[in-house]
C-alpha cells in the first residue's frame, strides 16, 4: 500500500472516532485571515469564528460531517419551537462572526420564563452534542439545558476572556434514548448582568459526535518557532490529525538543515503523545 493511500485511509479512520481533535497550526497562512478581515491578527484564535479562509473552511466541513449533523438555520425552520416572548433569527449582522457561512439559530430571551425547544432524533449511543458559540455581547447569559423535561446541566455563555474575539466555540455534550426524537429546552435563560434588558444564545448546530477544532498557528513564524513552542501550540491539545502550514518566512528567516530539522522534530513530538 503507498504511502498516500495509507494517509488517506488514516483520516478516514478519524472520523470513527468520537470524540475527535483537530488542530491547525503554522504561520499565517495557516488561518490566512489577509482576504477577510482588514485587521493584523497575531494568531488563528484571534480572528472571528467565522472566516471563510481555507483552514476555517475546513473546520466547517468535519464538522457538518459528523453523524447527524443538522445546521443551526434548519433547526430553526424544522426542529424548533419556543415558549414565551423570545425570538428565532439566523446569521449576524456583521460578516465572518458566524462559522458555517452564518448558518447559526440565534435565540433572543427577554425574561428567564422564556425558552427555546429543539428536537433531535439521537443516534443508538443516545448522544447529543451541541455546538455553541461563545457572546462577548452585552447579552451574554446563563442557562438551563432540559432533556425531555429533565434538568440536565447549566451552561454559561460569556465571551470574556474568550478566544476568537469572544465568539468562541463550544461544545456541550447531553445523553437521551436513542435511536428516538428528543426535546432539548434551553430554559431559566438569566442576563449576566442587571442592566441587560435581552439574552442571546448561538446555536451552530447538533450532532450524534464530538469534533473538536484549534487554530493555533501564529504569523511571521518558521519552523522553530513551532518546535520551541510545540507543547502549546500543538501537544496540550493531543490533537488525531495536525495542519502544518510552514515555510513561507523560514525561506527568508532559516536555512533548509534547520527547517528540516525542525519539522521532524515537530512531527516526532506529535506522534510521541498520538502515535495514529
Amino acid at each position: 500500500m503507498s504511502t498516500k493511500i495509507q494517509t488517506l485511509e488514516r483520516i478516514r479512520q478519524l472520523f470513527i472516532k468520537d470524540p475527535a481533535t483537530i488542530l491547525f497550526t503554522g504561520d499565517s497562512v495557516s488561518y490566512n485571515r489577509f482576504d477577510f478581515d482588514p485587521v493584523p491578527r497575531t494568531n488563528g484564535y484571534d480572528c472571528y469564528p467565522g472566516m471563510q479562509s481555507w483552514s476555517f473552511l475546513l473546520r466547517d466541513l468535519f464538522i457538518q460531517n459528523t453523524k447527524g449533523y443538522l445546521h443551526g438555520d434548519i433547526i430553526a425552520a424544522k426542529h424548533s419551537e419556543i415558549e414565551g416572548d423570545g425570538a428565532i433569527y439566523c446569521g449576524y449582522k456583521k460578516a465572518y462572526v458566524f462559522p458555517q457561512y452564518g448558518r447559526v439559530l440565534g435565540f433572543t430571551a427577554k425574561s428567564p420564563d422564556d425558552k427555546l425547544i429543539v428536537k433531535y432524533k439521537a443516534d443508538s449511543h443516545g448522544k447529543i452534542a451541541l455546538y455553541m458559540l461563545s457572546n462577548p455581547l452585552k447579552t451574554s447569559c446563563r442557562f438551563d439545558l432540559h432533556v425531555n423535561g429533565k434538568h440536565s446541566l447549566s451552561v454559561s455563555n460569556s465571551g470574556e476572556n474568550k478566544l476568537y474575539q469572544g465568539f468562541e466555540p463550544f461544545i456541550v455534550e447531553l445523553a437521551g434514548p436513542p435511536n428516538q426524537e428528543n426535546k432539548i429546552s434551553f430554559e431559566n435563560i438569566i442576563p449576566d448582568t442587571q442592566d441587560q434588558s435581552l439574552s442571546e444564545i448561538f446555536l451552530v448546530g447538533i450532532s450524534s459526535e464530538t469534533v473538536h477544532v484549534h487554530m493555533t498557528g501564529q504569523g511571521s513564524t518558521t519552523c522553530k518557532w513551532l518546535d520551541d513552542n510545540c507543547e502549546e501550540r500543538i501537544l496540550r491539545y493531543k490533537p488525531d490529525l495536525v495542519f502544518i502550514s510552514l515555510a513561507g518566512n523560514d525561506i527568508i528567516l532559516s536555512d533548509p538543515e534547520t527547517f528540516e530539522r525542525a519539522l521532524r522534530s515537530v512531527i516526532q513530538k506529535g506522534r510521541s503523545i498520538n502515535p495514529h
